[in-house]
């Protein structure tokens, strides 16, 4: 089963990971936080637009924008799916709404590896014309999910689909941002931080 065979793979992960290659992830995992993440994507705009590197400056903008609509769906998904983290003796049980003995329902998908990778989807489309970008972009989001897996903070597939999601959004915003694939209506996940309730909204565009 799913549960089983995450436990086993994020085992031999952790197995794998001690030493200099611990503190490797935590490095990673530093990165792909919340301050450090949006320092370097700021940087990367202020760099962009005081030396005229107008793709930079995009790719940071871009970047910072999918990020904050990619939390929505991340917590939602969170919220809806109720994964146990694999700490404090999770499994990796769904839809634990009232988990035992500390465990942490909030693992599916990984938010992190969701974010490295918009940010990966997003400078690979706004420099599609290069063929290292891809390497430079996805190599260290690749990292930080392997960090999250490697230091016991989700399973294997909190990770691959956080990836699949992040790379997926990241692309629609570069597609959305050439004019390319632009839809007049979309739905999107709502949560009020103040009830605690999450729900669907439908927007459209005029």
């Amino acid at each position: 089963d799913l549960e089983g065979a995450d436990q086993e793979l994020g085992d031999y992960v952790i197995s794998q990971s001690s030493g200099r290659t611990k503190a490797v992830a935590h490095d990673f995992t530093f990165l792909g936080n919340l301050g450090p993440g949006a320092l370097l994507i700021g940087a990367g705009y202020l760099f962009g637009r005081l030396g005229h590197h107008d793709r930079l400056a995009e790719a940071s903008s871009l970047s910072a924008e999918a990020l904050l609509s990619t939390g929505l769906y991340t917590t939602f998904l969170k919220s809806l799916t109720a994964r146990t983290r694999p700490a404090n003796g999770g499994t990796g049980d769904f839809f634990q709404y009232t988990p035992q003995g500390g465990q942490v329902p909030t693992s599916f998908p990984s938010g992190l590896a969701a974010a490295a990778f918009i940010v990966a989807g997003v400078f690979s489309g706004v420099y599609s014309d290069s063929k290292w970008m891809p390497w430079v972009a996805y190599g260290p989001a690749g990292l930080v999910g392997w960090s999250r897996v490697a230091l016991h903070r989700h399973f294997p597939s909190d990770v691959l689909v956080g990836a699949v999601l992040g790379s997926s959004i990241g692309r629609m915003t570069v597609a959305r941002n050439d004019g390319a694939g632009a839809r007049l209506a979309e739905f999107a996940p709502f949560i009020d931080p103040e009830t605690h309730t999450e729900g669907v909204v439908w927007t459209h565009s005029w």
